[in-house]
């Protein structure tokens, strides 16, 4: 059996804070939760979120 990670905040915060650290390490196919691999969701969710805080924000 594997380890598996309970998530303490809310999901639009880690998606959100996912999509960050996606952006600033440069690794746009391999998301990270708390320094672990993270494959909840795929890349395109991310990327998303990424294109929707970059288009409202700038």
């Amino acid at each position: 059996m594997g380890f598996r990670v309970i998530r303490s905040a809310g999901d639009e915060k880690v998606y959100v804070t996912q999509a960050y650290e996606m952006v600033q390490q440069g690794t746009w196919f391999v998301q990270y939760f708390q320094a672990s691999l993270d494959f909840y969701k795929g890349p395109f969710h991310y990327w998303g979120v990424v294109l929707g805080t970059r288009t409202l924000i700038v």
